[in-house]
């Protein structure tokens, strides 16, 4: 019989908060989409590119994710996910002039 360490349920806390944070980033830009394409001075598919990469990034990252999680374990790899999220996040502010909707695609 499996003894259920507190460890366990603060892992699936984590992995609960890592993946809210990286669907909230996903869907940061879809309620000001009109704003967006004023303020850049792009088109209406390009700010809409920007949640549909997202997607497209999952599909990309998820056989090297896995193997990651079989090769060092889920907290390793959770801190790995992590850490890739927040460094997305910092490239997608530093997009945050006018000139910056590369920067912003890019995070």
């Amino acid at each position: 019989q499996k003894v259920l360490h507190p460890r366990r349920w603060a892992l699936l806390f984590a992995f609960c908060f890592a993946s809210m944070m990286s669907a909230l980033i996903s869907v940061t830009f879809a309620p000001i989409a009109a704003e967006l394409q004023r303020y850049y001075g792009v088109t209406a598919g390009a700010v809409d590119s920007l949640t549909a990469l997202f997607m497209v990034v999952y599909i990309v990252t998820f056989i090297p994710m896995a193997l990651l999680l079989e090769h060092l374990g889920i907290t390793s790899s959770m801190i790995v996910g992590a850490l890739l999220t927040f460094v997305g996040a910092g490239i997608r502010y530093l997009g945050a002039g006018r000139d910056g909707f590369n920067l912003v695609l890019l995070g």
